[in-house]
């Protein structure tokens, strides 16, 4: 399997012949990867410059250790490369062919520790995106263990991995994000080989792919979770306060009630004002629509709804 890569055009050749799509690509076409639309093309460019020095940088540390560190994120990163692996490769390019149709990609590094392979992606983004990373990861994975021969065959350089993995033990796939001044080693939670297979199905029948399960990434759940907790225990409080202030309202209706009080202040400055029992007149809609259908159908009035999630609770343990 041979593999090329045409940076300018971003176009990826596999043993000669066009690739079908890349990792990337493929990724943005069935929803899974960020959609900056609405962010100035101005911003972007520049966040992509930056992104591409930093990989540069990265892969100069990981190709010779003898590198110096030109950022501070370089130095974190071969900080973390000396202690955490014990050889690596950078920009590997992978592929698979299927029937034709073509996949590629590049592994920003690929490394060992003792007979584990690591697999991670370098990301210099404003937010960890999760769901995305753990994709384009989890598909690098795959089609490195679906290369029967092992072998990643570039235009720079061979690399036989069998003589330093060991099929059996699943590979280790971190995202290496850099933030706010910190390199900060995510774990991917691994994307399975039948999700992977039914999004390269997808591709190839011309369909998009739809997720079967919610992918949210762990700030946001953390968020979520005390949010809900916190609206939880408030609205607990409502509910017993709102009891015993309809109890005590009752009482004192009946005393205003009994001695004719209308108005009523306290010194603390609440106003309570009695209000007399009386007729309040509605439309029966039920009534309406069975009795004269084309008047109630004439008068329905479209009102728009946004969209929304309802929160349930499913067990007596959620409301503790």
């Amino acid at each position: 399997m041979y593999i090329q890569f045409n940076e300018k055009d971003h176009i990826y050749s596999l043993n000669g012949e066009i690739a079908s799509i890349s990792i990337t690509e493929l990724l943005h076409k069935h929803g899974l990867a960020p959609n900056y639309e609405g962010i100035p093309k101005a911003i972007l460019k520049a966040s992509a410059k930056t992104g591409k020095e930093y990989h540069k940088e990265f892969e100069e540390i990981t190709r010779d250790v003898k590198v110096a560190p030109k950022t501070d994120y370089g130095k974190l990163y071969k900080e973390w490369l000396f202690n955490n692996v014990d050889f690596a490769f950078p920009e590997k390019m992978v592929g698979i062919e299927l029937d034709g149709w073509t996949l590629c990609g590049t592994a920003d590094l690929v490394a060992f520790k003792g007979k584990k392979m690591i697999i991670a992606d370098h990301k210099t983004t404003s937010t960890f995106q999760k769901e995305y990373v753990s994709w384009q990861v989890s598909i690098i994975d795959y089609l490195i263990r679906h290369n029967e021969t092992g072998i990643f065959n570039d235009d720079k350089n061979k690399l036989n991995i069998n003589q330093y993995y060991e099929s059996e033990q699943p590979s280790d796939l971190y995202c290496l994000w850099y933030n706010n001044g910190e390199l900060k080693v995510k774990e991917l939670q691994r994307v399975s080989d039948s999700e992977i297979e039914r999004l390269f199905e997808c591709e190839r029948k011309g369909e998009i792919y739809s997720r079967k399960e919610l992918v949210v990434d762990e700030d946001l759940m953390q968020d979520f979770l005390v949010a809900e907790k916190t609206l939880i225990d408030i609205q607990k409080q409502y509910e017993i306060a709102t009891a015993n202030a309809k109890e005590i309202r009752e009482k004192l209706k009946d005393i205003m009630e009994k001695q004719g009080i209308i108005k009523w202040e306290t010194p603390n400055g609440i106003k309570a004002t009695y209000i007399p029992a009386t007729e309040r007149m509605g439309i029966d809609k039920t009534l309406l629509k069975k009795e004269f259908p084309k008047a109630y159908e004439t008068c329905l009035k479209p009102t728009k709804v946004a969209s929304q999630i309802r929160i349930t609770l499913t067990g007596e343990e959620n409301n503790e």
